[in-house]
C-alpha cells in the first residue's frame, strides 16, 4: 500500500464572512490550497437559505462542504487529516458531514 500523508487544514477568511473570500488550505507532506470567492459563498448560502436551516447549521454546512473541495482530489493520498479548531463543538457535526460528502466519492474511505 503506498504511503499516505498526514496533513493539516487551516482557513484563512471565516465561511461564513459573506463579504470576503476564504482560502482553505492543507499541507505537510503535501499541500493544496482553493480560493472560495465571495460570489459562490454566497449562492451556496442561498441554496442552504432555500432548506430553512439556521445560521449555525448553514455555516457548518458550507465548511464541511468547502473542506470536500479542498480534499477530494487527494483521498487516495491523505492519511490523517488534522482540521484547525473554527468551529467550537461543532467538530462532530463538521466530521460527520465530510465524511458523508468523501463516502459518496470513496466508499472505503477510513474514519
Amino acid at each position: 500500500m503506498a504511503h499516505r500523508s498526514n496533513v493539516e487544514v487551516d482557513q484563512s477568511g471565516k465561511i461564513e464572512a459573506i463579504g470576503k473570500l476564504t482560502i482553505l488550505a492543507f499541507s505537510n507532506d503535501i499541500s493544496y490550497s482553493i480560493v472560495i470567492p465571495a460570489e459562490a459563498k454566497r449562492a451556496g448560502l442561498d441554496v442552504l437559505r432555500q432548506k430553512r436551516l439556521g445560521p449555525t447549521q448553514i455555516t457548518i454546512r458550507l465548511f464541511a462542504t468547502a473542506l470536500f473541495l479542498l480534499l477530494e482530489k487527494h483521498l487516495l493520498q491523505l492519511g490523517l487529516i488534522q482540521i484547525d479548531l473554527e468551529y467550537h463543538g461543532h467538530d462532530s457535526d463538521i466530521r460527520a458531514m465530510l465524511l458523508h460528502l468523501i463516502r459518496r466519492v470513496e466508499p472505503s474511505f477510513s474514519a
